[in-house]
C-alpha cells in the first residue's frame, strides 16, 4: 500500500497543538465543535488504516501488528462503553423521580446537569447555601446552559475519539473546558452580568471538589473566571483554517487508502 495512507496513524500526534490553537483563537461555542469534529476525525481516521492494514497489507508482521491494535482498541471500547453505562445509572440515580428540572440533594457540594427526564440539575444543599441568591441563579443559568447545548453530545464524541486512540486525549480535555466556557457565556447572556457568574463560578470552585463534566466547578477554573471577566472573543480564522487542514488532509488520506484497497481487492 502506498506510505501516504500512513499519515492518519501521524496526524493524531497534533492533538495538542491543534488544541491550543482552537483554543486561543475561536469562540467557546465553535471550538467546541471544531473540536469534537476533530477528535473524531483524527481517531477514525487512524482506526480505518489500522483496519485496511489488517485486511490488505501484503506484509505478514505488518498486518498482525495492525491486528493487535485493532484488538486492543476494541478492548478500549469496551471498557469505555461499560464506564458509560455506569455513568448513566448514576446520574440517571441522581436525577431521581423528580417532576422539577431543580433536583437538590445531600452531600458533598457540587453542581451538575443531567440530560435524562427531560434535562435535570442536580445540586446538593451544601453548594445552595454557599451563595447568594444572585450567584444561584447564575450557576443554574450554566447548567441549562449545558443542557440546551447538548453538551453530553460532545463528550460522548470526545470519549469515542479518544477509545479509539489515546493520543487525541488533549483535544478532550480541551473540549472539557470549551464546553464549561460555552457554558459559562451561556449564564453570563442570560443573568446579564459577566463578573456575577465570575463569582459563582470561584466560589462553587472554591467549595467544591473535583466536580464531574458538565458541572459548573469543572475546567481550570482560574482561566474561565479570567476568561469572564474580560470581553468575549471574536476571532475564528485561524482556528477553522487549522481544523479543516487537519480534516482535509486525514480525510483524503483514508479516502485514498479506501479506494487503493479497493481496487487491490478487485484486480
Amino acid at each position: 500500500m502506498d506510505k501516504g495512507m500512513f499519515v492518519p496513524l501521524v496526524l493524531p500526534l497534533l492533538s495538542w497543538p491543534l488544541a491550543s490553537v482552537v483554543m486561543a483563537r475561536t469562540s467557546p461555542r465553535l471550538a467546541s465543535w471544531l473540536l469534537a469534529a476533530g477528535a473524531l476525525v483524527l481517531a477514525g481516521g487512524g482506526t480505518v488504516v489500522l483496519a485496511l492494514l489488517a485486511a490488505f497489507e501484503h506484509r505478514p508482521w505488518l498486518g498482525l501488528a495492525a491486528g493487535a491494535l485493532l484488538v486492543a482498541v476494541a478492548a478500549r471500547l469496551a471498557v469505555a462503553t461499560a464506564r458509560c453505562v455506569r455513568w448513566m445509572r448514576e446520574v440517571r440515580a441522581a436525577a431521581g423521580e423528580s417532576d422539577t428540572e431543580l433536583v437538590v440533594v445531600d452531600g458533598a457540594p457540587m453542581a451538575i446537569a443531567v440530560p435524562f427526564h427531560g434535562g435535570r440539575i442536580v445540586v446538593s444543599r451544601a453548594l445552595l447555601t454557599t451563595l447568594g441568591d444572585g450567584e444561584v441563579c447564575a450557576l443554574l443559568a450554566h447548567e441549562r446552559a449545558h443542557l440546551r447545548g447538548r453538551h453530553h453530545w460532545f463528550l460522548a464524541a470526545a470519549g469515542l475519539a479518544v477509545a479509539l486512540n489515546p493520543l487525541v486525549r488533549p483535544v478532550r480535555t480541551a473540549l472539557e473546558f470549551t464546553l464549561e466556557r460555552w457554558a459559562d457565556e451561556g449564564a453570563a447572556r442570560s443573568v446579564g452580568d459577566r463578573k456575577l457568574v465570575a463569582t459563582a463560578v470561584a466560589k462553587a470552585a472554591l467549595v467544591s471538589k473535583a466536580g464531574p463534566v458538565l458541572a459548573a466547578t469543572g475546567g481550570p477554573v482560574p482561566r474561565r473566571v479570567s476568561a469572564l471577566l474580560r470581553a468575549p472573543t471574536r476571532s475564528w480564522r485561524l482556528g477553522v483554517a487549522v481544523v479543516l487542514a487537519v480534516v482535509l488532509c486525514s480525510g483524503s488520506t483514508v479516502v485514498e487508502a479506501v479506494a487503493d484497497a479497493a481496487t487491490s481487492t478487485w484486480m
